[in-house]
């Protein structure tokens, strides 16, 4: 069998995908033309392919690219996962604290996250493997919050789809325009501080929650605890309440910095605050007009009724979610 011309080294914490696509346009070819040669009749980008390959498709991978197949599994999130929640099942559709896309052919619904400034910096611009992980929401290096969606166009990131003529992963492929020019906000202090607590829990296997020692397990267990549920928090985060009702799994990275930061509270054995609720707006109040359609006057009373704000928000970020549009 033999290898492809250019052989590409996996960079350090560089994400599986991303490296495969990176190696494609080292060949001149499109992602989607490699991994055809590679697994023919297998349509390799419409599955998460960070998640990890079969024996024999890694060992087709590693024949090919002339890295061996430990390294190659390295970069996958299944390392990860064996360390955050172990008692979890490869085939299961969601894994703890990792990010879920979603897919439609080779579409993505969430994308990838980035920090622009670090592909601006990088000599050789790639993806790091820790931008999957649900407690990642920022850049430590740049203090700034990390990208998802293109800066221009709005669409999800999403490197597999770049074109051999892009000769870099930084190109949208929606729109062309350079990532690396997208702006981001300042990312919160606490949740920059819990996702540091986080990273050296994986590093060394255990830490502290509030005052216990406990394994990597327990941790991020209780972690996901004080991360879900009811939002509470202090005056000033009512500016960073998240109304959506989008798992953690599936929020950008600017809707989980308050619950971050609520874990973050609570392993630190701070207070967590007031519960923070949204305003109750009726259609009317919202600006919108509300249609006749020939109902009744009751009628349209009850189809005008105030619903919570946060059910508003939750079905606004589903359908942009849906639509592949990026949202403040």
């Amino acid at each position: 069998m033999h290898s492809w011309a250019i052989r590409v080294a996996v960079l350090p914490d560089e994400l599986f995908s991303t490296w495969l696509a990176r190696a494609a346009l080292a060949q001149g070819c499109d992602p989607m033309y490699l991994t055809g040669w590679l697994w023919p009749r297998w349509r390799a980008w419409t599955v998460d392919l960070d998640r990890g390959l079969s024996p024999d498709r890694l060992a087709t991978l590693a024949a090919r690219s002339g890295l061996t197949a430990a390294r190659l599994e390295a970069a996958t999130l299944r390392p990860l996962l064996t360390a955050v929640a172990p008692g979890t099942r490869p085939q299961q559709a969601v894994w703890p604290w990792v990010l879920s896309q979603g897919s439609r052919n080779r579409r993505r619904y969430g994308g990838l996250q980035c920090c622009p400034s670090c592909l601006s910096e990088d000599q050789t611009p790639y993806f790091r493997r820790t931008w999957r992980l649900a407690w990642h929401i920022g850049c430590t290096r740049h203090g700034t919050l990390l990208a998802d969606h293109c800066g221009r166009c709005q669409a999800p990131v999403e490197p597999h789809r770049v074109r051999a003529g892009d000769g870099t992963l930084c190109r949208c492929p929606s729109c062309g325009h350079d990532l690396r020019g997208t702006n981001t906000a300042t990312a919160c202090t606490d949740a920059l501080a819990f996702q540091v607590a986080a990273d050296e829990v994986l590093v060394t296997g255990q830490g502290i929650w509030s005052t216990a020692k406990v394994d990597c397990e327990t941790w991020f267990g209780l972690a996901a605890k004080h991360a879900g549920g009811r939002i509470r928090g202090q005056r000033e985060d009512a500016t960073l309440v998240c109304l959506t009702k989008l798992s953690l799994n599936l929020q950008r990275p600017s809707e989980r910095v308050l619950r971050l930061r609520m874990a973050y509270r609570d392993m630190s054995g701070e207070p967590r605050g007031e519960m923070l609720h949204g305003q109750r707006r009726t259609i009317a109040s919202c600006g919108a007009v509300v249609p006749d359609f020939g109902l009744q006057h009751g009628q349209q009373r009850q189809f005008a009724r105030a619903r919570p704000q946060a059910t508003v928000q939750g079905e606004w970020v589903r359908l942009l979610r849906r639509m592949r549009v990026g949202h403040p």
